[in-house]
């Protein structure tokens, strides 16, 4: 039986991934409203407050990070 490889974070051949949560980047409820079809900013706050995705204007999908540290829309 083969050993799997070892898959090293933060490795010079995995320079992309990682772990710090600061690195994170993320829109504003207003900056969401402005890429949605939606009249009001009210129902951005909605449905970042009951978990729901968005999809914007060009088709990209959005969820809100609830972390403490980020708190953004975030690109799924």
């Amino acid at each position: 039986s083969s050993t799997p490889p070892e898959i090293a974070i933060n490795s010079p051949e995995n320079p992309q991934i990682t772990t710090d949560i600061d690195k994170i980047v993320g829109l504003s409820h207003q900056e969401m409203h402005k890429l949605t079809t939606y009249s009001s900013l009210g129902t951005v706050r909605s449905k970042a407050s009951k978990g729901k995705s968005i999809t914007t204007q060009d088709g990209s999908t959005y969820r809100y990070n609830k972390d403490s540290k980020v708190l953004k829309w975030v690109k799924d």
